[in-house]
């Protein structure tokens, strides 16, 4: 097992430099494997060590000089530095540009272990942070990127779900309500932005105005992806780019002790709407005692056979729940279904259902192909299958979109107030709009 070196304190994984233009070039795990094997090769190739010096120096060496690759620039930068990797490992040449002095990481570090999540102090609030070590006034406890939502109305929106002919969409003349994300982004009157922390344990900090020991304010330019000049762009120039830009640093606002929940304040406007909202709420029976999500049907009826249209046109599934089959079934050969995080498949029906050679049901499905996401550039039309001999391990349930239970209409959603020292006059699109 090869060692990977990453910077910093903690790996960001493959994605989140591969998914940054200003880290094109940075080596990837999968090309330390490679850059390792390229100098075993050397090594066995020379039967000395001068040998050896020589191939690395007159063939790698030049290679790296003119090429910019993630690979190549795995490579170590010196015949001493290829020997490390011979006898240890690639990853221990790259060990120096992971290790910082303490002195270094008392001005230019953050601690990401601050914040420890427990259960809130406040009745009914569910999870709060809390300090893990005692913090002096002034401590930058953690600091975090932001997504940026330029537009809020075209994000949030949570629309009802309507059934035409059996089947059941989302109606976008209809708006149900917000998306829960909006609970953890930052907003402000004046302006659609929305920006959303996901820097560690910043979304259990509670909201307690009398109680209020954290505030935040921007980082420092150049650190935790935060770009100044963000600031002075409007929400539509921000419409077209991806990944952070903006970043937030939470600082202690007196002496907070080891254990001690931390608070924000998030605004007037917000502690308003949430008063009104508790005075006005009355509890609805919008969901049955046996609510199950799609993920609860897949660990409990897993072992049991999927109904057929025929049998689910009189017993049938709960409103919020669909069958959907891998999306591999879409290929010409298929024999095992991994579903991974971002496995989707299809929506499908359930035609037939039969007992195989091995005893085992197999199933005839109809199934509609559909983008896999939004970039997916590949998709061209939707068209609809018919595949047998479909083992049930290719179907799965899923919730429909904005029926399950983190989508009830009379949920408290409102955006967390952006204090007014740091909402930027490039950003107000708009006059007073509720959040």
């Amino acid at each position: 097992m090869h060692i990977v070196p990453f910077c910093g304190l903690q790996d960001y994984g493959d994605a989140w430099f591969a998914s940054r233009k200003n880290f094109d070039g940075v080596p990837l795990s999968d090309d330390y494997v490679v850059a390792q094997n390229l100098v075993d090769t050397v090594f066995t190739l020379g039967n000395t060590n001068t040998n050896r010096q020589s191939l690395f120096e007159q063939v790698l060496v030049p290679i790296t000089e003119i090429w910019n690759s993630t690979t190549l620039n795995a490579l170590p930068r010196s015949f001493d530095e290829a020997l490390i990797a011979n006898r240890e490992d690639i990853g221990m040449t790259h060990q120096p540009n992971a290790t910082r002095p303490l002195e270094w990481l008392e001005v230019n570090g953050k601690c990401i272990d601050n914040i420890v999540p427990g259960r809130s102090t406040i009745d009914g609030a569910g999870h709060g942070a809390f300090a893990s070590r005692d913090l002096p006034n002034g401590t930058v406890i953690t600091g975090t990127p932001l997504h940026h939502i330029p537009f809020q109305d075209e994000f949030t929106p949570m629309y009802r779900v309507v059934t035409r002919r059996q089947k059941q969409f989302l109606d976008k003349r209809q708006i149900a309500g917000q998306q829960l994300i909006l609970n953890y982004c930052f907003g402000h009157p004046h302006t659609t932005l929305l920006l959303c922390p996901y820097g560690f344990g910043v979304n259990y900090i509670n909201h307690n105005r009398s109680k209020a020991n954290v505030r935040i304010r921007w980082a420092q330019n150049g650190f935790t992806s935060h770009d100044e000049s963000w600031l002075l762009k409007s929400p539509s120039e921000m419409l077209a780019e991806t990944g952070a830009h903006l970043a937030l640093d939470y600082v202690a606002t007196r002496d907070i002790k080891e254990d001690e929940e931390l608070f924000l304040d998030y605004g007037e406007d917000w502690e308003k709407a949430w008063y009104e909202h508790v005075k006005d709420w009355q509890s609805t029976k919008f969901w049955s005692d046996t609510y199950r999500n799609g993920r609860d049907w897949d660990s409990e009826l897993k072992e049991l056979t999927v109904r057929t249209i025929l049998e689910a046109s009189t017993d049938p599934y709960p409103t919020n729940i669909q069958t959907r089959c891998h999306s591999i079934l879409d290929e010409d050969a298929w024999t095992n279904f991994t579903w991974s995080v971002f496995e989707y498949g299809y929506p499908c029906e359930i035609l037939e259902r039969a007992k195989g050679d091995a005893g085992s049901y197999m199933y005839t499905v109809k199934l509609t192909t559909e983008p896999h996401n939004q970039y997916d550039t590949e998709f061209e039309s939707s068209e609809t299958l018919v595949v047998n001999n479909v083992p049930r391990d290719a179907i799965r349930f899923f919730d429909i979109p904005s029926t399950s239970d983190i989508h009830l209409r009379d949920a408290f959603r409102y955006s967390i107030g952006l204090p007014d020292e740091l909402m930027q006059e490039a950003w107000k699109n708009q006059q007073d709009k509720a959040l």
